[in-house]
């Protein structure tokens, strides 16, 4: 397919061409083989099996049906939160000096697993290309439709992939960087994705992660133990960073409403009970999230 420089380019054939560029990185779900882009509208695998690029630019690399508890509108709230609101700020700061610190390759491969709308990873993204003039080839991983659906349209510069970290569809030892952002992780799977030299980077809540809802909406509540979530990643990976976020920020009660939106602390709250939060003054939220930086131990180099 020849393109003219005045041509104008759907997104499909913008992402076909972006991940030609990529597709030796690219495994079939289904066999392991080795993909190739197809005619600029799908990645065909060396056994033939196909994968149709969507018109909006994501490709569909799910091998399964799937169901989520994420809908519409809980991306779109979570977008509103971490784009339009200061709460998640220093996070992104710390998550950018962390990767700058720990990553001295100018050109590094970042795969998000678990990048719901994609915010996060943009944010990361942008932050290390203007910081420290790093060119960043990115790709955001989640089995939500809904989630990467918004990430695809708001955010072009990144890779966006509807598939299963599990059995994610690339080939060993492919990244220098594996993100894992409040989400489930599959060690075995980040082990084999990950160079010799490669970082993981987990983020899990603290137990005072917006305490605020917490103790209004469960009053005989616990504070959230991670405790299990840190010795697992002990016992796959090298840890050799431990960060601790604890702040505090304030949201109008616009970004209020997006954060129960956004959260699954709220998802058996009645309506009511949420209107009675949203009119409790409340408006200084605690974010407290743990960093946990790794890398494969010496069993599992290349």
């Amino acid at each position: 397919m020849v393109i003219f420089l005045n041509q104008k380019i759907s997104k499909l054939t913008q992402s076909a061409l972006q991940i030609k560029r990529y597709e030796y990185l690219f495994r079939c779900p289904i066999c392991q083989s080795s993909m190739k882009v197809h005619e600029l509208k799908s990645l065909l695998c060396s056994q033939n099996h196909t994968f149709d690029m969507a018109r909006k630019g994501h490709i569909h690399l799910l091998t399964r049906s799937s169901k989520s508890n994420y809908d519409k509108s809980l991306f779109l709230a979570r977008k509103r939160v971490i784009k339009e609101s200061d709460l998640f700020e220093p996070f992104t700061t710390s998550m950018i000096k962390f990767i700058h610190q720990y990553t001295e390759k100018p050109n590094p491969l970042i795969v998000d697993m678990g990048a719901g709308e994609g915010s996060h990873l943009q944010n990361i993204y942008k932050g290390l290309k203007q910081n420290y003039n790093k060119k960043i080839t990115a790709f955001g991983i989640d089995i939500s439709k809904e989630g990467i659906l918004e990430a695809t349209k708001s955010y072009e510069d990144i890779i966006w992939i509807i598939s299963d970290i599990a059995n994610s569809p690339f080939a060993d030892h492919t990244f220098d960087i594996i993100l894992n952002i409040l989400s489930p992780s599959n060690y075995e799977e980040f082990t084999r994705l990950l160079k010799g030299d490669g970082l993981l980077i987990k983020v899990i809540p603290g137990k005072h992660y917006l305490q605020e809802l917490r103790k209004y909406f469960y009053k005989d509540h616990q504070d959230y133990s991670n405790e299990n979530v840190l010795n697992s990643f002990k016992d796959n990976f090298q840890l050799i960073d431990h960060s601790i976020l604890n702040f505090q920020n304030t949201l109008n009660e616009t970004m209020l409403k997006s954060l129960l939106q956004m959260t699954p602390l709220t998802w058996n709250i009645k309506e009511n009970q949420l209107q009675q939060f949203l009119s409790a003054g409340i408006y200084e939220i605690t974010v407290h999230l743990e960093i946990l930086v790794g890398r494969k131990k010496e069993r599992a180099y290349d």
